[in-house]
């Protein structure tokens, strides 16, 4: 991907509270018992490439990254130091309530997180 380029993950499975007691971690929320996955998509073709990324750490998510997008790509991120040393990086700040910095922001990788995510639990229930 030769950018511009959002990166961006996220963790995809059931809420604690709408499993099945048989089922249930009993280990804690958030992330508990989700699958990482790590995802860019590239602003220009609209392309988007994700895979599972465990554990979430700069290794696996700039191993990623690096095999995905171009070195000389601005890539658009989040806070996640994950993405550190990256050349050409600029990030939006979310802990701070900041979502939009001129061109930097990770809106379109997010919108695909909503529409995996409903594609996901679409396919979960009707099975």
């Amino acid at each position: 991907m030769t950018g511009p380029v959002e990166a961006d993950e996220t963790y995809i499975g059931d809420k604690e509270a709408n499993k099945h007691e048989s089922r249930k971690l009993h280990a804690g929320r958030g992330t508990i018992g989700k699958t990482p996955v790590t995802g860019v998509k590239d602003r220009g073709t609209k392309e988007v490439r994700a895979q599972v990324t465990q554990p979430v750490n700069r290794a696996t998510v700039q191993e990623f990254v690096e095999e995905h997008v171009d070195p000389d790509a601005t890539l658009y991120t989040d806070e996640n130091s994950a993405y550190d040393g990256w050349p050409n990086r600029e990030a939006v700040r979310h802990s701070v309530g900041e979502y939009v910095q001129e061109q930097a922001h990770t809106n379109g990788i997010e919108s695909f997180w909503a529409l995996y995510s409903g594609v996901a639990i679409t396919a979960r229930t009707t099975r």
